[in-house]
């Protein structure tokens, strides 16, 4: 009968010789045991908006954040409006090169993983707050053409009533502004008032 020692000898021989005719190693086998798999990667935001001639950093987010491989490929569907350029740990720049959009795809490197965003790129624009003198009222605003400015700005003056901002600083030339107000070009709004103690219609 083997003694324990013997068998023990035995089947670390075994173990071995199956190792050795797969080609591996104990080493290589508990790396393999410690790969955290991704499951997911995705993107802060379906769509972003640049002005032409800028550039933004998109950042990814992996599941799990431990995950062993995060290597990714970045791809743009229209380069020639929004090019997109690899950065470090997940992150890439776009920028935009004309007015347009492109599809901005992230694969993982199996392919089996994903994620994509929309980014519109356009021209910048700034809006200037008038007097009717053309003194300034506002400090001019930057946008990028087709944001949308929510709220009216209220500009104050003593002993006057802001009554609405207008395209011109005569207010019969233009109906009043409306808000929510869609940039769509460098524009001047003139504000215009009633004194004091004078209703506003």
């Amino acid at each position: 009968m083997k003694s324990l020692k013997q068998l023990m000898l035995t089947s670390a021989g075994i173990i071995g010789l199956l190792l050795g005719a797969e080609g591996c190693t104990m080493e290589t086998l508990s790396s393999k045991a410690s790969d955290v798999s991704l499951t997911a990667i995705s993107l802060p935001s379906a769509t972003v908006r640049i002005a032409t001639g800028s550039s933004e950093t998109l950042q990814l987010s992996f599941e799990p954040s431990d995950a062993s491989d995060k290597s990714v490929t970045w791809s743009s569907s229209n380069p020639d409006a929004v090019s997109v350029v690899p950065g470090d740990s997940g992150s890439a720049v776009v920028t935009g090169n004309s007015s347009g959009k492109a599809t901005i795809l992230a694969k993982s490197s199996d392919g089996n993983r994903q994620a994509y965003c929309t980014v519109y790129s356009a021209p910048s624009v700034t809006v200037s707050y008038l007097d009717t003198d053309s003194t300034k009222l506002l400090s001019p605003q930057s946008y990028i053409e087709g944001d949308t400015i929510d709220a009216e700005p209220q500009p104050e003056k003593s002993g006057y009533v802001f009554s609405g901002w207008y395209a011109s600083a005569s207010s019969s030339d233009t109906a009043r502004i409306a808000f929510p107000y869609t940039v769509r070009n460098t524009n001047i709004f003139y504000a215009h008032w009633v004194s004091a103690g004078t209703s506003v219609t």
